[in-house]
């Protein structure tokens, strides 16, 4: 059976947790009656207990690649019930109350390491989101130089590589690490064109995200381009590296002269899919992508 990735895995502990903790919350209301029948230490203790041992294999096998915030926030919590001994055998934690207490304990480090999960992510998209409008607005407003260099980089012999480092370079300059899917489920640099130095992405960049390039020519169907990056972005199989790496989008990259016909997001897979147009030679914004539209008849991105 294949290794969850390690978000799949935190939803799946935080969803544990949150059973038990729903039970507990049933226990407490009823006054204590189960206690003569000893079920908080049949069932709650023995289950916080298990949870903690789960986190700790968590924070192992995750632990160095976590937000510093969501990082500390465990090895306090870890150092500080070692030294107390509640969650281990000899533990004192027993009944109702003790269940209460652990519960508490799981709960509240859940609450910060959760925090500092979602923090990273929602400020990560914001950088990829202003880097590729930085993109474009350059383009728009340095046709001469800047624009020059991408228009040659479309019409090469090579055009999707190209464009590929140009971009990857461009989104380093955000604190972004790009990469593309390999064939074999791995992360491929887009500008050396060989398997990502992650130790390397980490000390450069603040986050990582995985896009997928695709030129869009004048008869092409940006629609069906935008399905074919998805196909080949879906290829990525590898544990995301936590609180570094973008874990709930992707962004497959539409380069084409003008602007393309807006296409909305695609949900695949518990992950969404943002579909961003980069064009070389932007006309007049509003009337191009209104012009498009009209074309195309809004578009859409179901497949």
């Amino acid at each position: 059976m294949g290794t969850m990735l390690w978000y799949d895995e935190w939803s799946a502990w935080s969803a544990r947790l949150s059973a038990a903790l729903d039970t507990l919350q049933l226990y407490a209301r009823s006054g204590g009656i189960q206690e003569t029948l000893g079920a908080s230490n049949a069932l709650l203790v023995p289950e916080f207990k298990e949870l903690f041992s789960l986190l700790g294999d968590f924070n192992t096998r995750f632990g160095t690649h976590l937000p510093p915030g969501a990082g500390l926030a465990l090895s306090r919590f870890f150092f500080a019930q070692t030294q107390s001994k509640r969650f281990l055998p000899e533990g004192n934690a027993i009944g109702l109350q003790g269940a209460l207490l652990l519960g508490g304990l799981l709960s509240g480090v859940r609450s910060q390491v959760t925090y500092f999960l979602s923090d990273k992510q929602t400020r990560a998209r914001r950088m990829v989101d202003r880097a590729f409008t930085h993109l474009q607005r350059s383009l728009a407003a340095d046709k001469a130089v800047f624009g020059a260099r991408w228009l040659a980089a479309f019409q090469g012999p090579r055009a999707e590589e190209a464009c590929e480092k140009l971009g990857a370079v461009h989104l380093l300059q955000f604190g972004i690490w790009a990469f593309k899917a390999e064939a074999a489920g791995g992360k491929t640099d887009l500008i050396l064109g060989e398997r990502v130095n992650e130790e390397e992405a980490m000390r450069s960049a603040d986050a990582m995200v995985l896009t997928e390039w695709k030129m869009v020519r004048a008869k092409d169907d940006p629609v069906t381009r935008a399905h074919e990056a998805l196909e080949q972005a879906e290829k990525y199989t590898l544990e995301t590296l936590a609180g570094f790496e973008l874990s709930s989008y992707r962004y497959l990259v539409l380069v084409s002269e003008d602007y393309l016909a807006p296409i909305p997001p695609i949900p695949q897979g518990g992950r969404t899919y943002e579909v961003c147009n980069i064009a070389v030679t932007p006309s007049t914004p509003a009337p191009a992508a209104v012009a498009a539209v009209r074309r195309s008849g809004g578009g859409s991105a179901a497949p």
